[in-house]
């Protein structure tokens, strides 16, 4: 779990988690009222001039956290930047299970899995998570 150290800039038990930007929207529904911080990754508990994934959320009752990305067309630095938060932070995420999920503005054509996305599905997989890629919208129940 995230430390002391690492403030979120919310902590609740909202119904609906949510992430937007440039007309891509993430939300989270919280039907079970579970305890939900949310933080900001890039620029936030990252700050380091590399690329870093947007925002997360982490989910003390469930023991998991999700790592968001809203991009435009790039999935593949999308993961990229995923796996390289994931790698940042991989002390504080000992034992939780780990969610990747990318919202793009337009999927590419075709739908090739890249190497990037492999990687980072392998690298979910191994903590107990998944990836979700979706187009300008992806809602989830939590």
């Amino acid at each position: 779990m995230l430390d002391k150290n690492h403030k979120p800039i919310s902590k609740d038990r909202r119904a609906c988690v949510s992430f937007s930007e440039n007309g891509m929207n993430y939300r989270g529904v919280n039907e079970r009222k579970l305890l939900i911080s949310m933080y900001k990754i890039d620029g936030g508990i990252i700050s380091d001039n590399n690329k870093r994934c947007d925002n997360a959320f982490e989910v003390k009752e469930l023991n998991s956290i999700y790592f968001i990305e809203l991009k435009g067309e790039d999935i593949k630095k999308a993961a990229t930047q995923i796996e390289n938060t994931i790698t940042i932070l991989s002390n504080h995420l000992s034992g939780m299970s780990v969610y990747g999920r990318i919202v793009c503005s337009r999927a590419p054509r075709p739908d090739l899995r890249s190497s990037q996305i492999i990687s980072l599905e392998r690298v979910l997989m191994k903590m107990g998570g998944n990836l979700i890629k979706s187009c300008k919208t992806c809602e989830e129940k939590i």
